[in-house]
């Protein structure tokens, strides 16, 4: 007879916590999957407009271009009137955008066209491999593949990346090169001897201490090596995260988990990649790359420098764009502080190579004007991680309590700031394509030859409607004449604009007539690079529509 007072145990009904736990779950990946639809989403529409997707895209796109009409020695100048497509990033992601370039132009489209393609395109499969790399490297110590998807997720909808992954630069391709190095180099430093059969010099201990190896984990370090050192010919400032990698693969070395045959040739290969790489460039360029890519950089602290006030905005505007990845942290700090801060080993070494990549921040920062919040997105992707895996933990305590359901209210605010930011952006395009067109429509304007019209600060302008030979980067060229590395727009730019080259002794062909001057980039009446108000080189302001001032030179002036 069964005694009533023992119960056979039977399947376990889910309870209200595993309910709860379980919309949450729900409302958290259904907000991310949402968010990156609409964000990434947008910003794939618009790689499919003629205009720019980020800005100044145009110099760096003309730059790709220039390499299928005057071949690859011309990449870094000589920079003058006759090539002001300033550089000043590393080399590989341009070489690699003109090649995928020459085939479409090779189909009949314009090399512009062909390069916008190529290096828009390139940027995606950036972007796309470090989601990839995001997603393995938070399931690295076998956490459920929930956590990688909610990490690649919360990278692929952050605003800080906003249309990088859909512009011609270099960032997503460089930053995707590092963390795919960075997540091998953790494969290996988290792999147990155990998980090794076959004996080998690849580098793992077993228990019994003899060396170990597992053909899935044998090239893993020099694999590692080998994409640090094309992240540094990519975006020459992205070693931080190979420094940390180097300190882990030497503590483990020396611990005796790692082999230092293994960890040299991981070294090495990190070293001389782009040890070879940037000498073979130097001689294509007849010694121009070091100049662009090296000295210029190196002056930029006293040609425009930055201060700490600079640094405060990067990092408020760093964190206003990235409001819902810190309110869901917030949330999850909130629900249990504890499971929020003490993870795994896994987790110990992504803070280090977070805030890494934080404290690097400040130095890129202070080094120029110039810097902006593209250097936050290596460290964006390390919070995503952390953030994500952070998450699980809490939500699969043992005792979820009703607060967990801000996790949820958090992940919505997440989405409903990303709605927001690809609004916002939308609108400003939309102004601005219908302020332009005003100005287009202008009788004067319009009756003038686009190559006779200059747009002051808006290359994308002078790519469409204007002279195309005339857009460069503003800011950039200026730090390359104040590096006496660039010919003065005194000269060219100046001739340009009068007809008159003091230089050559007889007038330009094709001189600009009309100049568009944006109002809130500078003063109406002047144009960057020159120091003559537009009223002194015989051009008169005839018509002022929103923030764009007209000026027309009369023939003979």
């Amino acid at each position: 007879m069964d005694d009533p007072r023992i119960r056979t145990p039977g399947p376990t009904e889910p309870g209200p916590r595993t309910w709860l736990r379980g919309a949450i779950i729900l409302v958290v990946s259904a907000s991310l999957l949402a968010s990156a639809v609409v964000y990434l989403g947008y910003h794939a529409w618009i790689a499919f407009d003629a205009d720019d997707t980020n800005h100044l895209e145009t110099p760096l796109a003309l730059a790709v271009a220039r390499q299928l009409h005057d071949g690859p020695s011309t990449l870094y100048g000589p920079f003058s009137g006759t090539d002001p497509l300033v550089l000043i990033h590393a080399p590989l992601y341009y070489r690699l955008a003109g090649l995928g370039a020459w085939p479409i132009a090779r189909m009949g489209a314009s090399s512009i066209v062909a390069a916008l393609i190529a290096g828009r395109t390139l940027s995606l499969i950036g972007m796309i491999l470090i989601l990839i790399a995001a997603g393995r490297i938070a399931t690295q110590d076998r956490e459920s593949r929930l956590v990688g998807a909610w990490a690649a997720l919360l990278t692929a909808t952050s605003p800080v990346f906003g249309s990088f992954a859909f512009t011609v630069r270099p960032d997503t391709l460089g930053i995707a090169f590092q963390t795919i190095g960075f997540g091998l180099v953790l494969r290996a430093i988290l792999s147990r001897g155990k998980d090794a059969h076959r004996p080998g010099w690849s580098g793992f201990k077993s228990e019994s201490g003899e060396m170990e190896s597992s053909p899935s984990h044998a090239w893993s370090l020099p694999l590692a090596g080998l994409m640090f050192g094309l992240a540094v010919c990519a975006k020459q400032h992205l070693i931080v995260a190979a420094g940390v990698a180097a300190i882990l693969l030497l503590i483990s070395a020396f611990r005796g988990r790692l082999s230092f045959g293994l960890v040299t040739v991981s070294f090495l290969l990190g070293l001389l990649v782009p040890a070879a790489y940037y000498g073979w460039e130097q001689y294509v360029t007849d010694g121009r790359m070091a100049d662009s890519v090296v000295q210029l950089p190196s002056q930029l602290r006293k040609i425009a420098p930055a201060d700490w006030s600079h640094v405060r905005e990067v990092f408020l505007t760093v964190a206003k764009l990235s409001v819902g990845l810190i309110a869901l942290a917030l949330s999850v700090l909130f629900v249990s502080p504890r499971r929020a801060i003490v993870g795994t080993r896994l987790d110990a070494t992504l803070w280090v190579v977070l805030l890494a990549e934080i404290a690097a921040m400040i130095p890129l920062c202070l080094g120029s004007t110039g810097a902006w919040v593209n250097y936050a997105m290596p460290a964006f992707v390390w919070a995503a991680i952390l953030v994500a895996r952070a998450a699980i933990r809490v939500l699969d305590a043992p005792k979820l309590g009703v607060s967990s359901v801000v996790i949820g209210l958090a992940a919505f605010v997440l989405f409903a700031n990303d709605v927001r930011l690809a609004e916002i952006s939308y609108s400003f395009r939309r102004d601005g394509h219908q302020l332009i067109s005003q100005v287009l429509a202008d009788p004067t304007v319009a009756g003038t030859p686009r190559n006779r019209r200059y747009f002051v600060g808006q290359p994308q302008l002078n790519r469409l409607y204007g002279r195309t030979d005339l857009a460069h980067d503003e800011w950039l060229y200026a730090s390359y004449e104040a590096a006496h590395m660039a010919e003065p727009r005194s000269q060219w730019l100046l001739a340009a604009l009068t007809g008159n080259d003091p230089v050559l002794g007889h007038a330009p062909p094709d001189p600009v007539t009309l100049v568009v001057v944006p109002s809130d980039l500078k003063r109406g009446d002047f144009v960057y690079g020159l120091d003559v108000a537009l009223p002194h080189l015989g051009y008169k302001n005839i018509q002022q529509y929103g923030r764009y001032a007209v000026w027309l030179r009369r023939s003979g002036d």
